[in-house]
């Protein structure tokens, strides 16, 4: 389990971005999507289902928790595509070129 479950001060709050991040999210996406591509992402993350889903180890010995793992990977893309979209908007709409 995850060491951010066990800090009630933080626990639904975000831990790793600065003021400023938090204030400007977008130049995180922006960073973000200049450092990995939208195919590269789907790549990574395949490489990382695949390992864990032909793996004994717990969690993934089980077929409920890889089920869940699988809904929680297909959202994740789309979560990640959700904001390379919203990226773009932004970037357009401040004539910011594509990186």
């Amino acid at each position: 389990m995850s060491e951010f479950f066990n800090h009630s001060e933080f626990f639904n709050q975000p831990v790793c971005l600065t003021r400023d991040e938090i204030e400007f999210p977008i130049k995180v996406i922006n960073q973000f999507f200049s450092d990995y591509s939208l195919s590269e992402v789907r790549a990574i993350h395949g490489d990382i289902e695949e390992v864990c889903l032909t793996s004994d180890a717990p969690p993934f010995s089980d077929g409920d928790l890889r089920a869940n793992f699988l809904l929680y990977q297909n959202n994740l893309i789309r979560f990640f595509e959700a904001v390379f979209v919203l990226a773009e908007i932004k970037a357009q709409r401040k004539g910011i070129p594509k990186s």
